[in-house]
């Protein structure tokens, strides 16, 4: 019984995942027994293959060390003379290296530096390529905003002009 409820669980999950139609077909048991047979004969063969390739990868492997250590007997001189290597670029401490801290903005300044970064992200996420749908979803229609036509007594009263 739980081999049945794996094989259908199995089989939901496949066509939930499926994007199109899912075909159920039945295989005759004789052409099912006839690649048991199958595989059973190249079982002997596909192992022996196996074997081989592990064979050879250790060989390889043992080449390529054999191949170092002779290298490095032979040049020992030239590599020991070369100069250590340095992974920071200068002499400074790392103590120095560390980032200061921000110092921190008050009022206006602290405002200007709000929208300065502010400004950035804009621009970063305007430059971003956007993400792609499956389904292309169409963007609401924006509403023509209508003008009214002025009065003569708004015209006269206009003070932005």
């Amino acid at each position: 019984k739980q081999w049945y409820q794996r094989r259908v669980a199995i089989t939901a999950g496949i066509v939930k995942q499926s994007k199109g139609p899912v075909k159920n077909r039945v295989v005759p048991p004789e052409i099912i027994s006839k690649y048991v047979q199958t595989c059973l004969l190249l079982k002997d063969t596909v192992s022996q293959f196996l074997k081989q390739e592990g064979e050879d990868k250790a060989m390889r492997i043992a080449n390529m060390e054999l191949n170092k250590a002779q290298n490095m007997i032979k040049h020992e001189d030239e590599i020991f003379s070369r100069p250590a290597r340095h992974f920071m670029k200068t002499e400074i401490p790392k103590t120095k290296t560390k980032k200061k801290k921000k110092k921190d903005l008050q009022g206006d300044d602290f405002e200007m530096k709000k929208e300065r970064s502010f400004v950035k992200r804009d621009a970063r996420r305007s430059t971003r390529p956007q993400r792609i749908r499956a389904v292309v979803e169409e963007e609401p229609k924006k509403k023509k905003a209508i003008k009214r036509k002025a009065g003569f007594t708004e015209e006269l009263t206009a003070t932005l002009r």
